[in-house]
């Protein structure tokens, strides 16, 4: 029985933690998709711990996880795209509205519709939680621009006044928990790819210390990932795509923002703005970075 938590807990972490979720059986239909190549949907919310599926979607990244050569893919989808939410109700709306109206089935299914996806099932990863998971692994080290360590210091005084939480200079910082949510939700600065761009950075950081634990610490960091994390996924799918990935072992992934530079526009149309692009294009630019065609 020791030895059955101890692999759940293993796979947690390394999964969960690092972005990878758990096992996807969804593929991307109408490309004719290779057997070895499963993708799933990851969620990040700016909800309370209690309310995992709830308000809208802030990160939406498809995972591709190919288990005979190891590989996972981050495809990371921009939120404003202007989209026809799922259903004859909601019409037309951003992209991350579709999780306010009807939570992660009517997410994918607005996905699926959109990009021809057959996205079945999702893990969906509170962003406060993001904190207590980075504390519980003793910080990351990113690196960050001049102005990025401007908005870190300045935010963190703002939105957590008792924090502590040294300030940080340009370089390879090392962020704590709210540091590392603050730097994650950085908008302003750019636009939404960079804040995306900053999510992975936090990830792959991530990812790093979880290779550096200890049994133990991998053991309580399982816990705190699993207080933060909402799934429809069976224990047994966490089985089928953990064993292979602790197996072989997993070192890094790629990534890429959607839609891409010069294939999009932002307007503002009836007061709002949003961002309007070719649902094809977007399609074959996922297909083509997954398997390289």
């Amino acid at each position: 029985m020791k030895k059955k938590k101890w692999l759940i807990a293993l796979l947690v972490v390394v999964l969960l933690v690092a972005g990878l979720g758990v096992y996807g059986a969804a593929r991307l239909g109408y490309f004719g998709v290779p057997d070895e190549w499963q993708t799933f949907l990851l969620i990040g919310t700016d909800t309370r711990k209690d309310e995992p599926d709830a308000g809208r979607s802030d990160t939406m990244i498809v995972c591709a996880v190919n288990l005979a050569k190891t590989e996972v893919k981050l495809i990371s989808l921009a939120r404003d795209m202007w989209v026809d939410i799922a259903g004859d109700t909601y019409g037309h709306n951003k992209l991350n509205a579709a999780h306010r109206y009807g939570g992660p089935r009517l997410l994918m299914d607005t996905l699926n519709e959109t990009f021809g996806l057959e996205l079945k099932e999702y893990v969906s990863i509170n962003f406060y939680g993001l904190i207590d998971i980075v504390d519980a692994l003793g910080g990351v080290d990113v690196e960050i621009s001049k102005a990025e360590a401007s908005t870190i210091n300045k935010n963190v005084g703002i939105d957590f006044p008792n924090a502590e939480a040294p300030r940080v200079s340009a370089g390879v910082a090392h962020l704590n928990g709210v540091q590392a949510l603050t730097f994650s939700r950085i908008r302003k600065l750019d636009n939404d790819f960079g804040r995306t761009s900053r999510q992975r950075a936090v990830l792959s950081a991530m990812l790093q210390k979880v290779k550096s634990c200890s049994p133990g610490e991998l053991y309580k960091l399982a816990g705190t990932c699993m207080e933060h994390v909402s799934t429809n996924i069976s224990l047994d799918r966490m089985l089928s795509l953990g064993g292979p990935l602790l197996r072989r072992g997993l070192e890094e992934f790629t990534d890429l923002s959607l839609p891409s530079k010069g294939n999009y526009r932002n307007v503002t149309r009836d007061g709002t703005s949003r961002m309007e692009f070719d649902a094809q294009q977007v399609a074959q630019e996922l297909h083509d970075f997954i398997y390289g065609e």
